[in-house]
């Protein structure tokens, strides 16, 4: 139904059931998503969409609301406290597109820069980028295997920056990595310097 200023009205009766849906779509990333509204009384929900709003209005007499979203809203990004200030705030938009899975081009080159500026960070300013990441392994920074992947990860974001396109699946996986290359680089070495020192072994004299 449509009223005379043009906004789409839905409107859904809450039965016995007391279970009420309504459907719309993010206005910021296009996607769509249901809202089941449940309740403790008879009502009816109001959804009303008009030139890029959407909202959605309850009867007062329904009581004990409680909202649901379908599918659920996406986890919150991972933080990190000990990479460098730059990283982490950028690191948080890049896990956004990934997890609304849009812009993956984006994705890979963020991912790249991001792994660039650790690199600097972790003493690696000289050399190419396949010297720098090995120099890590060779310290015990990062073990092998994250290496090799950092060298993919490398790869793969210049030829998404140069091409302007990459594949959503592979810059997700990129994104997990980076989780990872943090962790290990940056929050784990913080988390074993605060710890205690072990007693040293006792000499049998």
């Amino acid at each position: 139904m449509w009223t005379d200023d043009g906004a789409q009205v839905q409107t859904t009766s809450i039965s016995e059931a007391r279970v009420g849906a309504f459907g719309t779509v993010c206005p910021e990333c296009q996607i769509p998503f249901g809202l089941m509204i449940f309740s403790n009384g008879r009502g009816s929900i109001h959804g009303l969409t008009q030139e890029g709003t959407d909202t959605a209005r309850v009867d007062a007499a329904m009581t004990g609301l409680r909202v649901v979203t379908v599918p659920p809203n996406p986890a919150a990004p991972a933080r990190f406290e000990n990479v460098p200030l730059l990283v982490a705030e950028q690191f948080i938009f890049i896990q956004e597109d990934a997890s609304r899975k849009r812009n993956p081009a984006g994705i890979m080159h963020g991912a790249r820069s991001c792994l660039d500026v650790a690199l600097k960070t972790l003493g690696q300013t000289e050399g190419g980028r396949r010297e720098r990441i090995n120099n890590l392994a060779q310290q015990g920074v990062i073990t092998t295997a994250i290496a090799a992947w950092a060298q993919n990860l490398w790869e793969e974001g210049s030829d998404a920056s140069h091409d302007l396109q990459a594949d959503m699946g592979r810059a997700i996986e990129h994104v997990e990595f980076l989780k990872l290359f943090f962790e290990v680089a940056f929050e784990l070495p913080s988390k074993i310097a605060r710890q205690p020192h072990a007693p040293s072994p006792r000499r049998e004299s």
